[in-house]
């Protein structure tokens, strides 16, 4: 299924705009797009935003590094859901 060509131009647009962003180094950029690529569970994504990642200097160590940070997070927000069911 196609998009209508309106919406894949503003979604090519604000994607230019957030990887092309001068605020922080471009391999950053990419580790922060896999580590959320790995908790919302997109495969795709997690390849593409790897795959980026190396292209702009990440290592093997970095890209285990944003796993873990998404891992992290994940099991934080359940350790507070948790806690807060319990506690009801």
């Amino acid at each position: 299924m196609a998009l209508p060509n309106d919406v894949e131009a503003a979604y090519e647009a604000f994607a230019g705009t957030v990887y092309g962003s001068k605020i922080l180094q471009r391999k950053l950029i990419e580790l922060m797009a896999f580590s959320n690529s790995v908790a919302l569970d997109c495969l795709p994504c997690m390849r593409h935003h790897s795959a980026e990642a190396k292209k702009h200097g990440a290592n093997d160590e970095e890209l285990a590094l944003a796993v873990a940070v998404a891992m992290s997070i994940s099991a934080g927000k359940n350790r507070v859901k948790a806690k807060e069911a319990l506690e009801k």
